[in-house]
């Protein structure tokens, strides 16, 4: 409101007038444009700008006082499921009710933001190591319980990352980057617990990210190799066959094994690139043996994130036509969750896989969640017991029954059956008993480079050579 005196000729007040205006609209506005700078617009939480004014007043205060907070970061397991799924808007409802939750967790001191998707950070005000812990269980404990929407009912579980001011940081960002990174470890151990930050991680991360980026030069430089384990006929004591193992010369460290690596490439997503890799090559190998008169299969790896590329037959398809292999001479080695993740769209590589003429195998078998319907209706050649079950085979007859079941199994399904990690006398002589098809392992041969593997094929050959008339006493 404001008021106007009005005068008359000689200075004297005649009347006044009132003005007066509604600055509803103005102050809502106002009031507004300040919600949405400083608070997400699904949930109502604080965002990332609230959150950093309020920790930049708690790092003040606890710089007089000495006083310590901690700092949570909480992300959904599994949660980009329920979008895929069920669509985002649905998802925004999941997120709202998983927000509720958690602010019911907290004290009217600590806040609650939410960085964006499934991504939530707690600050919690004047909290130590213990503290912490328990706000992180109760925290878990609430994303937990059963979610029920439209009649629909679920259950996530949260992965939580801690870190402590001072210690893991001097700043809402450095704070953020070691929570994040212990709930990365978190993510990496099973998922639905939480962690605290250690320094070493942040070692091991950046560790990964250097040799992320080192495999990624390497392919370019073709820093990489094929190394091939020769696969033993049990029955007619020749070798058909040989698996392509990959092996990284990487300048300054010599020559690199793949659990070394393996685990950072699927991490990232190189798999896929190494893995087309490896198929071409092993492929041309292949053709180059053949042509030198010594035809002999070769076994590749396929992970799971280059058999799911929409292209994935088509490269083998390529990689066979431009070497001239026959389709019969190259076996693709499977895992189970492979097959299992979307048995539909497997079933249908594998039988234009089959139908191409190339052999299949399932690896590792007896370490997942097989299931006999799969096997039954999948175009597999054989299965691959893993090593774990032949180590302790002669002793423990657990093992043993186990690979004697197996054995069966895959007969029974009209597949063969390949031992791996045999490296003893006794394993062979059971797996023999037990009628074991094939066999690879350091008791015949380790991986070798491919012009060694020719020679101890061309050694083995002449030792296997009856020997003739002239020869016998």
């Amino acid at each position: 409101m404001s008021w106007v005196l009005l005068r008359d000729s000689a200075g004297q007040p005649l009347n006044t007038v009132l003005f007066a205006k509604d600055l509803s609209e103005k102050l809502e506005a106002q009031r507004r444009i300040e919600q949405l700078a400083y608070t997400d617009p699904l949930t109502g939480l604080p965002n990332r700008l609230l959150l950093g004014e309020r920790v930049a007043h708690a790092i003040c205060v606890a710089q007089r006082s000495g006083e310590r907070f901690a700092l949570l970061f909480l992300d959904l397991d599994r949660f980009k499921s329920i979008n895929d799924s069920l669509g985002h808007m649905f998802g925004d409802r999941v997120l709202v009710e998983i927000a509720a939750r958690l602010q019911r967790c907290l004290r009217q001191t600590d806040t609650l933001a939410r960085l964006g998707g499934d991504e939530f950070v707690v600050h919690l005000h004047g909290a130590d190591r213990e503290a912490a812990a328990r706000a992180a269980q109760r925290l878990i404990a609430a994303v937990a319980h059963p979610v029920t929407i439209d009649q629909m009912q679920f259950t996530l579980s949260a992965s939580i990352g801690i870190a402590m001011y001072p210690d893991d940081g001097a700043s809402l960002d450095e704070l953020i980057q070691s929570a994040d990174t212990a709930m990365y470890q978190v993510k990496e151990r099973g998922k639905g617990h939480y962690r605290f930050y250690q320094p070493q991680m942040n070692a091991d991360l950046l560790q990964r990210v250097q040799m992320d980026h080192a495999m990624r030069e390497g392919l370019q430089r073709d820093e990489f190799v094929l190394h091939f384990q020769p696969r033993i006929d049990l029955r007619q004591r020749a070798v058909p066959a040989c698996e392509a193992l990959l092996r990284w010369q990487r300048p300054g460290h010599g020559l690199v094994m793949p659990g070394t690596f393996i685990g950072v490439a699927e991490e990232t997503g190189l798999i896929a690139d190494l893995g087309h890799w490896v198929l071409r090559r092993a492929v041309a190998q292949a053709a180059q043996w053949r042509s030198a008169g010594r035809p002999l299969q070769v076994a590749v790896n396929v992970s799971a994130l280059q058999f799911a590329r929409p292209q994935f037959v088509q490269d083998v398809a390529e990689a066979l036509r431009d070497s001239g292999l026959p389709a019969h001479l190259l076996e693709l080695e499977l895992t189970e969750s492979i097959l299992i993740r979307d048995a539909e769209e497997a079933l249908a590589k594998l039988q234009a896989l089959a139908q191409l003429g190339v052999e299949l195998s399932l690896d590792d078998f007896g370490t997942g969640y097989s299931s006999l319907t799969y096997l039954k209706r999948f175009p597999l050649h054989r299965l691959k017991i893993d090593r774990s079950f032949i180590a302790a085979m002669p002793e423990d007859e657990v093992d043993a029954a186990i690979v004697a079941a197996i054995v069966q199994m895959g007969h029974a399904l009209r597949m063969e059956v390949v031992a791996e990690g045999v490296e003893r006398a006794e394993q062979l002589q059971r797996l023999q008993a037990l009628g074991c098809d094939h066999c690879q392992g350091f008791l015949f041969e380790r991986a070798l480079p491919p012009q060694a593997l020719a020679d101890w094929l061309d050694q083995r050959a002449a030792e296997l050579e009856p020997r003739c008339e002239a020869d016998h006493p």
